[in-house]
């Protein structure tokens, strides 16, 4: 492109100077009045044309500019951009090096392909072969444009290191770039930038501002998609929940180091500015709740969720099937449940109430907690025992006993022992600012992960606060690379991509 201008800019030179000479012919010739003013008129249009074409050409030059950074480089109207480090997500997967001299090394393709469509895994290893002499493979940016199609814009350090690798594949060349074809996914580079994309019409949008926000323009996201996390995604809300979140972008970032990998997501606005998403969810935790939750508990769920049609990703329907009390939500506060073994776990018998002590407690007025009281007394035809060290009630069902009471303004019930309050644990951490909170915690050597059939113990935290969700999993006792293990896990092997939105 720079080429071209220069040219356009000489021949105008040339014209410019070219004038002069047309216009002393007329006077030689024709020394009349009237062609002094053609002359005149000659000299006023070669300058005006001049000056037309100069503006054309600086125009042109300036909305084509080539772009070197790849995240200012997404067609304008894109839904998602995502940012990756491909040497950390290989790191993850216990890769020493990203590429061989045939493309990425095992691990690292295992590692990357969690995270990136099938397609276009193919036409990215052929490209960073050369490792990073060829291209930066810190900052790979990928990105939805609006149509749907999904490509890979990668900023280029030697265009001949490139050049030599990708040669094979050597396809027609388009609109000053150099084309390449790599299964159903073109590959095309220049000066700066390499696109892979389906097709040239996406290749040619790279770069171009087009109709919709340009990510050049929305600095806070641009900021974001800048930081140093492994993936760091944006995307917009309103494609996700509608209306209410138009205008908004869900941004992600993952980190990993050695044993664990964390999670965090806000709703942002394209100047920066947080929405205040967990505020919108549920109200905040009584941290009071806390002191309820005994030493030792596997499971440890607490929310600010509240009114009569209160949900919770279906929990408390779940508790519903297992737990012998009533299960319902706070509807102004509180509501807390956790469960511990009460007995050896295995495979068979994970899923039964006899093995497990587990609580549900919902903050509610005294008022309310009386009716409740009353309640129980009522389905457990008064026979329940009263432990006055725990202000708490007993009965025997079955195989299993159940304890109620109200404590302190919680109404509690618990399964296989009683629930007590002015417990000490290590999760004030996780509670502190939060709106909901989910602790699982299964240690290394428990009968719990022989029973889940996982590789080695296990934490997760889940945290949603005011303006973030927060998550952190955490593998222990395991010398397997952190992806490595999550991809050995069914239940997780889709989550991570499934959070940042790549599949």
């Amino acid at each position: 492109m720079k080429y071209s201008v220069f040219w356009l800019l000489n021949i105008i030179k040339k014209v410019c100077n070219f004038a002069p000479s047309i216009a002393g012919i007329g006077i030689a010739c024709f020394p009349t009045r009237r062609q002094s003013e053609r002359t005149t008129m000659t000299l006023n249009l070669t300058k005006h044309l001049a000056a037309l074409i100069s503006a054309l050409v600086l125009f042109s030059s300036c909305g084509r500019q080539e772009i070197s950074d790849p995240v200012e480089a997404v067609p304008a109207g894109a839904t998602q951009i995502t940012v990756m480090n491909l040497d950390e997500i290989a790191e993850a997967n216990g890769a020493n090096t990203l590429t061989d001299d045939n493309g990425m090394t095992h691990a690292s393709e295992e590692a990357v392909a969690m995270f990136l469509p099938p397609d276009l895994l193919r036409p990215l290893s052929a490209v960073v072969s050369r490792g990073d002499k060829g291209v930066d493979t810190h900052n790979v940016v990928m990105f939805t444009a609006s149509n749907g199609y999904t490509g890979l814009i990668l900023k280029v350090n030697s265009r001949e290191q490139l050049e030599e690798a990708l040669q094979p594949f050597r396809d027609n060349d388009f609109d000053g770039y150099d084309a390449y074809a790599v299964g159903k996914r073109m590959i095309a580079l220049s000066n700066s930038l390499c696109v892979i994309a389906p097709d040239e019409a996406t290749v040619k949008s790279v770069g171009n501002s087009g109709q919709g926000q340009v990510i050049a323009e929305m600095v806070g996201i641009k900021e974001f998609l800048s930081s140093d996390n492994a993936i760091r995604s944006a995307r917009r809300a309103g494609d996700i929940f509608g209306k209410k979140m138009s205008g908004l972008w869900l941004c992600t970032s993952l980190r990993f180091n050695h044993s664990s990998v964390v999670v965090d997501l806000s709703a942002m606005h394209p100047d920066g500015e947080l929405d205040s998403i967990g505020a919108k969810i549920a109200g905040e935790i009584d941290p009071d709740v806390l002191q309820f939750v005994p030493g030792g508990s596997s499971i440890v769920i607490a929310s600010g969720l509240q009114g009569d049609d209160a949900k919770l990703f279906g929990i408390e329907d779940l508790m519903k099937r297992y737990f012998p009390g009533d299960v319902a939500m706070s509807k102004s506060g509180t509501t807390l449940w956790y469960a511990r073994p009460a007995g050896t776990i295995t495979e068979d018998n994970l899923l039964s109430p006899r093995v497990w002590n587990f609580a549900a407690i919902s903050q509610m007025p005294q008022a309310e907690g009386d009716k409740a009281m009353t309640h129980m007394h009522q389905i457990t035809n008064g026979v329940a025992s009263f432990d006055p060290t725990t202000d708490c009630y007993t009965v025997n069902r079955g195989d299993a006993s159940v304890s109620y009471g109200y404590v302190n303004g919680y109404f509690i019930q618990s399964g296989n022992g009683q629930a007590s309050f002015g417990n000490s644990n290590p999760f004030t951490q996780d509670f502190l600012g939060a709106r909901i909170a989910v602790i699982i915690d299964i240690p290394v050597d428990s009968s719990l992960r022989t029973a889940t059939g996982l590789p080695c113990g296990a934490s997760l935290t889940f945290k949603v606060t005011t303006g973030h969700i927060h998550a952190k999993l955490a593998f222990y006792g395991n010398s397997a690379p952190m992806l490595s293990t999550i991809g050995s896990i069914p239940t997780l092997r889709n989550v991570l991509p499934f959070i940042i939105g790549t599949k």
